[in-house]
């Protein structure tokens, strides 16, 4: 995943996209391939990708929609979301625009057994559309996402991380050589209390795709261990240990 960092500050969640060219056959087919080069947080839960027109979805913006399925056990959410986190990146390497459509419903709620878990709605972009500075991104401070001793450089970054449901329900404590992320409430708005406890684990795999990035990047070894939770239990909850070295 190492050269999906510099895509971190390129990246951004079209709400809206611009006007598009539609993907060639070639290109679509190419997306396709990039299906089975994104590494699982879990290897042993199974998972599918398809890539269908938007038609083929409630979704009403872009021109495709990403549909991942999955088996629904133990880390699956969170699963789904650190790989999705990998192809939001991949997509703007290519300059194709993005947005995590976690209200969307596909036609096909079961694909080979596995249920739907979420769609990313896609259409080629500009290169000019991308984010120019992604420091402007409206997140929440390092010291609100960050405790214990401190790492900059990857605190910093790793704050950008997108969220389905812009919850960032993230906290990460450094304690000596161990980081502990935690998965903490966020304003749910207008949502049920479980829909936002689904996405919010969504997104803690996402903010695990964006922190091993950086830790990557800082060349700092880490090993990652995986702590479930019964999703109907109260938080905040430790949802990774990453032991670095």
């Amino acid at each position: 995943m190492q050269d999906l960092y510099p895509y971190i500050f390129k990246r951004k969640s079209f709400h809206r996209f611009e006007p598009f060219e539609p993907l060639s056959q070639q290109e679509k087919e190419s997306l396709v391939g990039l299906f089975a080069s994104v590494a699982p947080l879990d290897a042993s839960i199974e998972t599918k990708f398809l890539l269908v027109p938007i038609e083929e979805t409630t979704c009403k913006r872009g021109e495709y929609c990403i549909l991942i399925y999955s088996e629904q056990r133990g880390t699956y959410l969170e699963n789904a979301g650190y790989m999705g986190a990998q192809l939001d990146l991949l997509l703007a390497k290519q300059n194709i625009g993005c947005c995590w459509y976690g209200v969307g419903k596909p036609m096909q709620d079961v694909c080979d057994g596995l249920r739907f878990v979420i769609m990313l709605a896609i259409a080629k972009q500009e290169p000019s559309s991308f984010r120019k500075d992604y420091t402007k991104s409206k997140r929440k401070l390092v010291g609100e996402i960050w405790k214990g001793e401190a790492m900059p450089s990857v605190a910093e970054v790793v704050r950008y991380t997108p969220s389905a449901c812009n919850t960032q329900p993230w906290l990460v404590r450094k304690e000596g050589q161990h980081l502990l992320v935690f998965r903490v409430s966020g304003k749910r708005g207008i949502m049920s209390k479980a829909l936002v406890g689904y996405y919010n684990r969504i997104d803690v795999g996402i903010f695990l795709c964006f922190l091993e990035l950086c830790l990557d990047h800082e060349r700092v070894s880490y090993t990652r261990s995986l702590v479930y939770h019964d999703p109907t239990g109260t938080g905040p909850f430790v949802c990774a240990e990453y032991t670095i070295g």
